[in-house]
């Protein structure tokens, strides 16, 4: 592959959009304690499970979070492990954070949700350009794995789903890869992105052009969009587990749910 924009996109097929996608990465505070910047995507029937799903997050935090931390509360891995702003470091136990993180990696295998994740190694992406700056390296490992992960997902709504069916994305709100993951997500639809595809020897058939993502990624913070806070949970899993660091478990919860991932992806496009 050379570079995001070898893999392509195409018309829309589907006029129900069955499924959200909410996606969500980690990995990209600390080069020396994070090997892998990560993305991951958990798959949400809309019609059958959005709800329930997100009832079920409000009878978690009733049930693990005190009343001086439910306003607008939202679980969310690091906060719980450092601290912040909302919740002081150490306001719950090791085991209490634990408990709260394992629930809601439990998500996944209690709704059945399939899972698609991708990943970058940051020494591989930094050996390849070795002047770049960090920022700029774990922006464009971001918009790889996000652009792997929508391809993940073109690929289970046409083996999984009706033709008529589609999905869309919702990432975690960050600034600085809004426009080029929006601009990387309209070139997975063209004709150019599949030529480019099969020009570095890639077969797109399988799962380009997109047809099944008909509208561009959204962008949204947790408290308007719930399910990220399971992304986030699964995100922090697939990272420690990755780095040799889940001593917890965590990705044990998770893992049965991936329908493809997590997916090393080579750095060498950039």
């Amino acid at each position: 592959m050379r570079g995001i924009e070898a893999l392509g996109g195409g018309p829309l097929v589907g006029g129900n959009l069955v499924y959200r996608v909410y996606l969500d990465e980690a990995g990209i505070a600390n080069p020396d304690h994070d090997p892998h910047v990560v993305v991951l995507g958990v798959l949400v029937d809309a019609d059958k499970q959005w709800l329930k799903i997100g009832r079920h997050l409000v009878g978690l935090a009733d049930k693990h979070i005190r009343p001086e931390h439910r306003k607008n509360f939202v679980f969310h891995a690091n906060e719980l492990r450092n601290g912040s702003k909302k919740i002081p470091r150490d306001s719950y136990g090791k085991n209490e954070q634990d408990n709260i993180i394992r629930e809601v990696c439990n998500i996944p295998r209690q709704f059945g949700l399939p899972i698609v994740a991708a990943y970058v190694d940051r020494a591989r992406l930094r050996k390849n350009k070795p002047t770049a700056k960090e920022r700029d390296l774990v922006e464009r490992a971001q918009i790889i794995a996000s652009a792997s992960c929508a391809v993940m997902v073109e690929r289970f709504m046409r083996e999984h789903r009706g033709e008529d069916e589609g999905a869309d994305l919702i990432f975690e709100d960050h600034p600085d890869t809004k426009k080029l993951t929006k601009e990387l997500h309209r070139h997975l639809k063209t004709q150019t992105a599949v030529d480019e595809a099969r020009a570095a020897g890639f077969d797109p058939d399988k799962v380009l052009p997109l047809q099944r993502i008909p509208d561009t990624a959204s962008f949204m913070e947790k408290t308007d969009a719930s399910i990220l806070q399971v992304a986030d949970a699964c995100v922090f899993a697939t990272k420690r587990y990755l780095a040799g660091q889940d001593r917890e478990g965590f990705y044990g919860s998770i893992k049965d749910n991936f329908f493809i991932g997590p997916t090393m992806i080579d750095a060498e496009p950039f």
